[in-house]
């Protein structure tokens, strides 16, 4: 066999040698000249020239051995058909990927550094790739009359099918896997075609050839969906980055989002994907949601279903987004509804429902506002005329839209208490009620920021009013490379008045808020407790800006305040809704100082007792809290390269740790 390889190439060096030279002849000239863009004569040598000259050589492998009638003489030898075709093809792999190879280095050695000429692993990899599939393809349409003009007409639907999946697919498919199973296909029937003739221009070898390559297409296909279902399969939930805390509003199992790292022979070429799992709070016990690329959004208000948006994949390609409705009662489901395109929905045996809308649409879930009924939004139109329309689907029935604003700067909010949903543009705010449609503009001319919660059955919205104290003008000197300008700014000393404003169910105003000052969170008590910021921020030489807290009980029968603690933290401190009958109150994201150094952690505000008690938190991490039950809370804790899930016990500020990720997916090299 070896010397079936030797007279191969043989024949085939000084064609190798003219092809070499001609790769070093033209980036010679481009260099001499100094003319054209290296980068774009780069492209095509490698991706034009090199293809070319390797398909015209490799298509004559069997073909040229016909018209010179020499096949015959090779076939009397007394060596096996399987031996002559494995010679040809070492021979013609061994001349593609050197002639592919010289041509990179070449491309690459001149090619300026200002120009990333330096090539990476996956342009290395690339060169072996490329010329193993044009080699693949050519001995196959060697078999075949006209072998030359149909290897070329192959490689243009493949490349053409290529380019036509790039636009169509958010993420290109796995090359890296997809590549090979082709080379497997057109190698089984190019291998079974020689076995059994010289050219598929009779029955027997083109029955031979053509039915391995429908057949191994057929395997390589199924073998892709494998893959795709085994990359869904594949959880790990310490291999997670959890970036998201969800759980049902009665229910005891929290819901999680993370980005995870894709596997190596996962069908989407992409460098990470979300995940959504449950988690027993005190096992740490994991299930998988859904498929990946799933990502978690509302719960209903019973716990039964999940909403999510999902990514629209087939076989292996992402060409939009669904929104997924779970029913978490029947194992969280696990394969999709073919949905037509009236929008309906349905409930399967495996629990998973698809809204499914057009592929640029982008629906996305708003609130749940009772158990069977999700608002969500979705665009609609087109560039440049696009439009945001707001939706109520009905499980198990279908899916209505409510009202379409023209597309900009619009945010949509749901407001439980009066049971208005809130849209906000750049200069109005709308009103709409889910159920009747009906829309009411709110007339407020503050800057209204998002629902703030809810007190004595009216829907909160904190509003903004700048009131400008003073303008000064001054003059700037700036040196200029050209010239010495004076110019004049002017400053304001601006003052920013927080308002409230409650929503009632009928869509009117009740009186702003009697509250002027910061402020952080309100519960919904007949005396509702308060968490005001009471100042401004300050900072000193030692410790960085902190602004006064303090937990105030609202009186609003007689309109007035009383005031229960106080302390300092940093104004972008949270509160973490408590379980009902919990009598303490967690805030998050806080540090503090403790031996001298600032540790994060939380506080804790007994309601009773009104005292005050910090908890630092494990590995100094920034934590996120969730209410579990009256007493217990998961605690959520992000660092830059792990991400970790305490169970934090609110009676002695114990943390136990239940989950810890290997390392934060935005740290590892993308691939995308």
């Amino acid at each position: 066999m070896l010397t079936l390889i030797i007279k191969e190439m043989r024949e085939l060096f000084w064609h190798f040698v003219v092809l070499v030279l001609f790769g070093l002849a033209s980036m010679g000239a481009i260099m001499w000249y100094k003319v054209g863009d290296f980068g774009v004569l780069g492209l095509l040598l490698l991706v034009i020239a090199n293809p070319i000259f390797i398909t015209l050589y490799t298509s004559q492998a069997v073909s040229g051995e016909v018209q010179r009638a020499t096949l015959p003489f090779l076939v009397s030898l007394p060596v096996s058909r399987h031996r002559l075709w494995l010679a040809k093809t070492a021979s013609y792999l061994l001349f593609a990927i050197g002639l592919s190879l010289i041509y990179g280095l070449v491309v690459w050695s001149i090619t300026p550094a200002t120009m990333n000429g330096a090539p990476d692993s996956e342009e290395l990899i690339l060169l072996i790739y490329l010329p193993v599939m044009l080699v693949a393809i050519s001995m196959f349409t060697t078999m075949l009359p006209a072998s030359t003009v149909i290897a070329f007409l192959i490689i243009a639907a493949l490349f053409g099918s290529t380019i036509l999946l790039a636009y169509i697919s958010r993420w290109p498919p796995n090359y890296y896997i997809a590549s090979p199973l082709l080379v497997v296909v057109f190698f089984a029937a190019s291998y079974q075609a020689f076995l059994k003739g010289e050219l598929m221009d009779s029955w027997k070898p083109c029955f031979w050839g053509a039915g391995t390559l429908v057949i191994t297409g057929l395997l390589a296909f199924g073998f892709w969906m494998c893959l795709d279902m085994a990359a869904d399969n594949d959880f790990t939930a310490n291999k997670l980055f959890i970036d998201d805390l969800k759980h049902p509003l009665n229910g005891t199992v929290p819901i999680l989002t993370g980005m995870c790292n894709t596997s190596w022979f996962d069908t989407l070429y992409h460098r990470s994907l979300p995940r959504t799992f449950t988690i027993d709070p005190q096992t740490g016990a994991t299930r998988q949601i859904g498929p990946r690329g799933c990502a978690a959004k509302v719960v209903s208000p019973d716990g039964r279903y999940l909403a999510a948006n999902a990514l629209r994949r087939h076989a292996g390609l992402v060409t939009g987004d669904n929104l997924l409705i779970f029913d978490l009662a029947k194992n969280g489901g696990s394969a999709p509804i073919t949905e037509s395109s009236s929008l309906k929905t349905g409930i399967d045996d495996f629990g998973m429902t698809v809204i499914k809308a057009d592929a640029d649409s982008y629906p996305t879930p708003i609130a749940f506002i009772d158990q069977d009924h999700l608002l969500y939004h979705r665009f609609a139109g087109g560039y440049p005329h696009w439009s945001m329309e707001l939706c109520l689907a009905e499980i198990g029935s279908g899916t209505r839209v409510l009202c379409a604003f023209d597309w900009g700067r619009v945010s949509m909010y749901y407001l439980p208490a009066s049971g208005w949903v809130l849209v906000q543009g750049t200069k109005t705010a709308f009103l709409v009620h889910p159920e009747t449609g009906k829309r009411l503009r709110l007339p407020v001319t503050e800057n209204i920021g998002s629902p703030f919660g809810q007190i004595a059955s009216m829907s909160l919205l904190r509003c903004e009013r700048r009131h400008v104290a003073s303008r000064t003008e001054i003059l700037l000197d700036r040196q200029d490379s050209r010239e010495e300008k004076k110019r004049k700014i002017r400053l304001e000393a601006a003052q920013t008045e927080i308002m409230f404003y409650g929503i009632t169910t009928d869509g009117t105003l009740a009186t702003q808020s009697w509250i002027a000052t910061g402020t952080v969170w309100i519960s919904d008590e007949p005396k509702p407790l308060a968490l005001v910021q009471t100042g401004p921020a300050t900072s000193t030489a030692t410790e960085e800006k902190r602004a006064p807290f303090a937990f105030v009980r609202l009186d609003l029968q007689a309109n007035a305040s009383e005031t229960l603690a106080t302390f300092l933290a940093r104004e972008n401190i949270h509160v973490c809704s408590p379980a009902t009958g919990s009598r303490y109150l967690m805030l998050y994201n806080i540090d503090f100082l403790k031996d001298g150094q600032k540790v994060p952690g939380t506080m804790r505000f007994d309601t009773q007792t009104h005292q005050l008690d910090v908890f630092p938190s494990p590995n100094s991490l920034w934590v996120d809290l969730r209410a579990i039950d009256r007493d217990r809370y998961l605690a959520l804790g992000k660092g830059n390269v792990q991400s970790v899930i305490w169970n934090l016990d609110a009676m002695t500020g114990e943390y136990r740790q239940i989950l810890k990720s290997q390392q934060n997916p935005d740290t590892w090299q993308s691939n995308d």
